[in-house]
C-alpha cells in the first residue's frame, strides 16, 4: 500500500482501528461511540467490533500477529495523523436548505489527509501538496464566477449574522432590516439581503493549531449568493468586518488559509 492515495472506513471499521492502535478520537468525532452503538445494548456490542474486525482483515487494512490484531502501516500512520495532528483546516459547508457538512484536513509528519464522515463512512484522501487544500476548499464550495461591480463593506454584529443564518425562511425586507440595526449601511445591507434571498451556500472556516498548544490561527465564513459572494472575518468582540468578493479575491483569501504566514 506504499502508493495509498485514499481509502475508506465503515464508522465501525474506523472504531475497531482506533481501539487497535490505542488514539483518541479525531477532531469532529466525539460521538463516534454512540454513532456506532447506538441503543444496541452491552452484550451485543462485541458482535459488532468482531464482524468490523473481520471486513478489515478481508480487506488488507488489519492482519492477526499471534492472535493479537495489528494495523496495516499505512493505515496506522494515517490514523495517527488524523488523530493527532500538529495543524487541522476544517471547512464546514452548508448548501442552502441543507444539512451542514464537516470537512478536515490534517498535517502531520510532512502529510496532509482531507478526511470526510458521512452517512456512516470516512473518507481519508492524501493532499500531495499545500496546493490541494485551496483545491478541496474550492470542490467543496463551488464559488460561481460572480464579478464585484463596487466593493462593498461594513461591519456587522456577530449575533445578528448568526440569526439570520440560522433562518428556514428568508423574507428579505426583515434581513435587511435586520443587517442595517446590525451595523450595515442601506446599500450594503440591500446587497448583502439579497445574497441571502438567493443563498447558495454558507461555509465556516478555521485553522487550528494543535501543538505544541491548541489554538485557532484563522477564521472566517464565506457566504456564497448568485449574484455576489461575502467574506465574514471576526474583528472587534462580537463583530464581525464584511466584504464582498469575485472569485478571484475568493480564490486569494483560500491561498492564504492554505499557506499560513
Amino acid at each position: 500500500m506504499s502508493e495509498l492515495r485514499g481509502f475508506s472506513l465503515s464508522q465501525e471499521e474506523l472504531f475497531v482501528c482506533l481501539i487497535v492502535a490505542d488514539l483518541p478520537l479525531p477532531l469532529g468525532f466525539d460521538d463516534l461511540a454512540n454513532q456506532v452503538f447506538g441503543d444496541l445494548p452491552e452484550q451485543y456490542q462485541q458482535y459488532l467490533l468482531g464482524a468490523a474486525e473481520r471486513s478489515l482483515i478481508a480487506h488488507g487494512l488489519l492482519e492477526l500477529t499471534d492472535d493479537q490484531p495489528v494495523l496495516e502501516p499505512m493505515v496506522a500512520e494515517w490514523l495517527s495523523i488524523i488523530s493527532q495532528p500538529s495543524q487541522t483546516w476544517v471547512i464546514l459547508h452548508q448548501p442552502a436548505g441543507q444539512k451542514q457538512q464537516a470537512n478536515y484536513i490534517h498535517h502531520a509528519k510532512q502529510q496532509y489527509l482531507f478526511h470526510r464522515g458521512q452517512g456512516g463512512i470516512h473518507q481519508l484522501i492524501a493532499l500531495p501538496h499545500t496546493r490541494e487544500i485551496v483545491q478541496a476548499a474550492l470542490d467543496i464550495i463551488e464559488p460561481a464566477e460572480v464579478e464585484v461591480a463596487e466593493t462593498l463593506t461594513g461591519s456587522l454584529s456577530e449575533a445578528v449574522f448568526r440569526s439570520i443564518a440560522s433562518m428556514r425562511t428568508i423574507k428579505r425586507e426583515q434581513v435587511v432590516e435586520q443587517l442595517q440595526a446590525g451595523g450595515l449601511t442601506a446599500n450594503v445591507a440591500e446587497a448583502f439581503g439579497q445574497s441571502f434571498e438567493q443563498l447558495r451556500s454558507i461555509s465556516a472556516l478555521a485553522l487550528l493549531q494543535n501543538k505544541p498548544e491548541s489554538s485557532v490561527q484563522q477564521a472566517f465564513t464565506l457566504v456564497c449568493g448568485e449574484q455576489q459572494q461575502w467574506l465574514l472575518v471576526p474583528e472587534a468582540e462580537g463583530s464581525l468586518y464584511v466584504r464582498n468578493l469575485d472569485l478571484n479575491a475568493l480564490v486569494q483569501v483560500l491561498h492564504n488559509f492554505a499557506h499560513p504566514q
